[in-house]
């Protein structure tokens, strides 16, 4: 399951990066980190922090972040998300689509002052150009959660039947 997941993420990664290089063009950019909270329902606890772990170093990668900012960011929101609104699964809140739109803004908020303190290896984000992001990505992620979820639900699911039956591995 874990492995279905991160191949699925990081196909979601080269998708973004590859309409990201041709809308970049015109100077606009999509950056969706809150994907990260679509986890498939059959992934357990322990392997929801690695995945988070892991699509957070392949988000520092892809987007020229200091090592470490996107996974430290992640499972800080992952944790509280858990705590606070007492999460087993973020998937079961699909149909909040305002929570992972203020997560991403959040996110996206962080990493604009990140750019203002020219901590990271990207380049400054001017304001004009971070409202426009913030919005394309925000109306993206609003109109992808459905389809995402329900294909990472189905893949993942699929995946895990074709590996070896063990009983004591289904949640």
């Amino acid at each position: 399951g874990s492995f279905a997941y991160l191949l699925s993420f990081i196909a979601l990664a080269l998708i973004s990066s590859t309409f990201n290089s041709t809308i970049g063009q015109f100077g606009a950019f999509i950056f969706i980190p809150a994907a990260f909270l679509i986890l498939p329902t059959v992934i357990s606890k322990k392997e929801s922090i690695v995945i988070i772990t892991f699509n957070g170093l392949l988000l520092d990668y892809h987007n020229y972040l200091p090592l470490g900012f996107c996974p430290f960011i992640l499972l800080l929101i992952y944790i509280f998300l858990e705590k606070q609104l007492s999460l087993t699964k973020t998937s079961n809140f699909v149909d909040n689509r305002f929570l992972f739109v203020v997560v991403n803004i959040s996110i996206s908020v962080a990493l604009f002052v990140l750019t203002k303190l020219e901590v990271s290896g990207i380049s400054n984000w001017e304001l004009s150009r971070f409202l426009v992001d913030i919005l394309l990505s925000s109306i993206v992620l609003f109109y992808i959660i459905h389809p995402l979820t329900f294909f990472l639900e189905q893949f993942t699911t699929k995946f895990r039947a074709l590996g070896p039956s063990n009983s004591s591995t289904v949640k």
